[in-house]
């Protein structure tokens, strides 16, 4: 993991938080200095990433599609390609095509966008 995160709290000196940087660097990581919250930076951007990218597949994208932009974009791996932790269905719709179900939010992945008839009954998130 090339990334270390750096917890700025209240009562953090700043030679403390400038030295914590340095050694970051020194043994090749990117310091991320971050403030006092749950979970880890990394995390908060995935689940952030995670949450965009189902809302593209509510909207007509498909997987592939997703990940092919992620990846274009300079991520070495799409959310669905990455198999995310505890969501194994995103496989399985890779697998089986644009009208398998996914989990229980009854949200098909499609290969058209969604018409106002058929979002009657969707749950919107």
């Amino acid at each position: 993991m090339k990334l270390c995160e750096i917890v700025r709290a209240e009562k953090t000196a700043p030679d403390a938080l400038t030295t914590a940087v340095s050694i970051a660097r020194k043994i090749a990581k990117v310091p991320a200095v971050v403030g006092v919250c749950d979970g880890f930076v990394g995390n908060r951007m995935l689940a952030q990433r995670g949450k965009q990218s189902e809302k593209l597949l509510f909207e007509g994208a498909l997987p592939q599609q997703v990940d092919a932009v992620v990846t274009k974009f300079g991520m070495p791996m799409g959310p669905f390609a990455m198999g995310r932790s505890g969501r194994p269905r995103y496989r399985l719709a890779l697998a089986q095509g644009p009208r398998h179900q996914v989990g229980n939010r009854r949200r098909a992945v499609r290969s058209r966008p969604l018409r106002p008839e058929d979002r009657q009954g969707l749950l919107q998130v």
